[in-house]
């Protein structure tokens, strides 16, 4: 994944989740831009396992991207599968070999950093974000932690619980301004919720930070949807100078064809993104498992939907 410029060199830069050969242990390779593009061989290699990478964010606004890894098998303390979420500072060298700062899960079975996401600034204090999913937390209600950056360590913020069996924390996404108003907002997936169905939560930043209430929910249709799984801020996809949300429902089936999968997308607006999607876009193939993946493209020319 881009991970910006994790070393000042004005080039962006590449993290690859991975081990380098088979039987290896799991790492990050960390792969440098330049005006030859990227290198065949990572700059540098981060020993670390890893669940999910974050970055393309300055935590401390000193010129350089850092770069999140979660590790939701980690056991700090001797706590199982605890979790926790190691935060890597750029600098004119790259990301250390060792963690600026390691967020531990509280208890066994939290997985703190099922997902990671850098979200921007939602306070407006002009440090970015970041917030890391728990889905395991408070026996599988799960959770969800807003970190603020600063000149030091990012601090807890805000924690978002979920209610009992929702795996609140399964997806935290960094979606961009949806409204408007200068502060970055943030997407949460619950894959439990509603017996399975899923939902994803939609928390708007504000001078305070990310909100503790769900500003907007958009809820699966039925079990195994996979509603939760993925949310993505996909830009501005329409031109109207708001960010768009896709949420994927990769298990939906379509009348009796099942999972053929759908992708649901939210245009923002001054007042937020609505609760019905401006956009549906459906799958072709039984078991196609359309919206397993989405990424965010940037420059793509407009494209014709079925509004929805």
């Amino acid at each position: 994944m881009g991970v910006g410029d994790v070393n000042g060199d004005g080039f962006g830069d590449l993290a690859v989740r991975g081990g380098l050969r088979p039987g290896e242990p799991a790492v990050v390779s960390v792969f440098w831009g330049s005006e030859a593009g990227v290198g065949a061989a990572p700059a540098q290699v981060v020993r670390v396992a890893a669940t999910r990478l974050a970055g393309a964010a300055d935590l401390q606004r000193d010129g350089f991207a850092d770069l999140l890894v979660g590790t939701a098998s980690a056991a700090p303390g001797g706590r199982p599968d605890a979790g926790a979420v190691s935060v890597y500072a750029g600098s004119a060298t790259g990301p250390g070999a060792s963690p600026a700062q390691r967020i531990e899960g509280e208890a066994a079975g939290d997985l703190l950093g099922t997902s990671v996401a850098m979200l921007g600034d939602t306070d407006g204090d002009g440090f970015d974000d970041f917030a890391a999913g728990a889905p395991g937390a408070r026996g599988g209600a799960g959770s969800a932690r807003v970190y603020a950056g600063g000149p030091g360590a990012a601090t807890l913020r805000r924690t978002l619980d979920g209610a009992a069996g929702e795996a609140l924390g399964s997806c935290v996404a960094r979606v961009g301004d949806v409204n408007g108003d200068g502060y970055a907002d943030l997407a949460v997936g619950a894959v439990g919720a509603l017996g399975g169905r899923g939902r994803v939560s939609l928390y708007l930043g504000g001078a305070t930070g990310i909100g503790p209430a769900a500003a907007r929910v958009w809820d699966g249709d039925a079990a195994r949807d996979g509603v939760g799984e993925l949310v993505v801020g996909v830009g501005d996809v329409n031109g109207d100078g708001y960010a768009d949300v896709a949420v994927a429902a990769r298990g939906a089936s379509l009348g009796a064809d099942a999972g053929v999968g759908r992708v649901r997308v939210y245009a923002g607006a001054p007042e937020g993104p609505a609760a019905a999607p401006t956009w549906v876009l459906d799958g072709v193939q039984v078991r196609g498992y359309f919206g397993s993946s989405i990424a965010r493209v940037g420059g793509a020319r407009r494209g014709r939907h079925r509004a929805g």
